[in-house]
This record gives structure tokens, sequence and C-alpha cells, in this order.
């Protein structure tokens, strides 16, 4: 059975051009390592079950990584991974789903329009980023991840970046399956559910996405145990 990739040997995978345009290049997790997440995170949850399941999932995780709930605030380099694959532009442009958009991938409002009537300089949207942006969608986010204080830093990581991606809405009711995942910690479904435009033809970079974040939330596991 082939072993998931861990995060870091995605990392290297990557080509000269890609690392040089700061893009990650399209891999995905192949077939028989998607099927080979079963047996996996099967053996992985066997080897870290306590008497009381629903009283100590915290602790099946806690001593892999440090668990920020509540508390938690996305990593300097999920910051600047999302700024990447959002990508920059200064003037209000089409994201190609209907929402005109500025700066790093901010839709259009009435206040932003009114605010920056030709669109942001880099300047301006790195602050709206990093002052607005982030901490309004950290407090959704929390909200949106049940029982959060399971999961470590990594793993929210990878999925606020799914959920800076598609939105409070598709993340939770438009996302029941991953919210019972979650809610759970059913790592084999919440992978699975971390496929949104995976395979829409039009939109490339959500593959390209949708990879990373998946070995970014398993990247604890697999140094914690071994998936082989």
């Amino acid at each position: 059975m082939n072993r998931i990739k861990t995060f870091e040997e995605f990392i290297a995978n990557q080509s000269d051009e890609n690392i040089e345009e700061g893009k990650l290049k399209n891999i995905a997790l192949s077939a028989a390592a998607l099927a080979g997440i079963a047996t996996g995170i099967h053996h992985y949850n066997d080897n870290h079950k306590s008497s009381d399941e629903q009283d100590d999932k915290i602790e099946n995780v806690e001593d892999i990584k440090s668990n920020p709930g509540k508390d938690f605030y996305p990593s300097e380099d999920i910051l600047d991974y999302i700024k990447s694959a959002e990508g920059w532009h200064q003037g209000w442009k089409n994201d190609g789903k209907g929402h005109k958009t500025t700066g790093w991938g901010f839709k259009i409002t009435p206040l932003l329009k009114k605010n920056y009537p030709n669109g942001m300089t880099k300047e301006q949207a790195d602050k709206y980023f990093f002052h607005t942006a982030i901490p309004m969608r950290v407090k959704e986010f929390v909200e949106a991840v049940p029982n959060i204080e399971q999961y470590t830093q990594n793993q929210l990581d990878a999925l606020f970046d799914l959920f800076y991606n598609i939105g409070y809405g598709k993340f939770t009711k438009g996302s029941p399956s991953l919210q019972k995942a979650l809610k759970n910690y059913d790592v084999e479904n919440i992978i699975n559910n971390m496929d949104h435009d995976y395979n829409n033809k039009r939109f490339s970079g959500a593959k390209k996405r949708r990879d990373y974040e998946r070995a970014l939330f398993l990247q604890d596991i697999n140094t914690k145990s071994d998936l082989s």
C-alpha cells in the first residue's frame, strides 16, 4: 500500500519553475494513497482511542501538537499561502464566478467599492488583509468548526485556507458531510470532503489548493503515525 505523502515530501516535490513562481505544482494525492487513508486512519484511531471517546477526544491529538481551539489564529505560513493562492490584482476583476474582486481576492461590497473605487493598492490590500479580512474570517471560522479543540494548528490552518477560499456558507450548510466528519474527528471523511471544485476544469487552481490543504491537514498524523 502506498504511503500518504508527508507535508515536507509534498513541498519537496514542487518543480523549480513552480517554486520560482511562488505557486504549488498541481499534484493530486494518488488514488492508491487515498484508498489507503481508511486503513491508515483506522490504525491511527485504534491506537489513540480511550475508554470514553467523547470525553477524551482532545487527548487523541494533543500530544502531537498544541490545540489552539477557539484561540486559533492562522499561522504566518498559511497567511502567506492564502495570499499566493488568491493572487494579487489592483483593479476590480471578475473572479470567474460572477464576483468582482480586488487585492488578495476581496469580494466587492458597497463599502469596499465606495472606499476603493479603482481597487486597492498593495499597501491598502495588505492592511485590509491583516487588520480586517483575516480577523473577520477567523471569528466566523472558529464558530464553523465543530469541536475545534480536537484539531492541531496545522489542521486548522488547512481548514482555514479552505474556509477562506469557499466562504462560510459553503463550509457550513453547503458541506454537511464535512461538518459531520469534523464533529466526529473522522479524518478519512474530512479529507474526502475537502474537495470543493477539485475536478472543476475551469478553476484548475482549486485542485492544487485542495491537495495542499489535504497534505497540511495530514502532516501531524503522518509525523506521529506510520500510514504505510
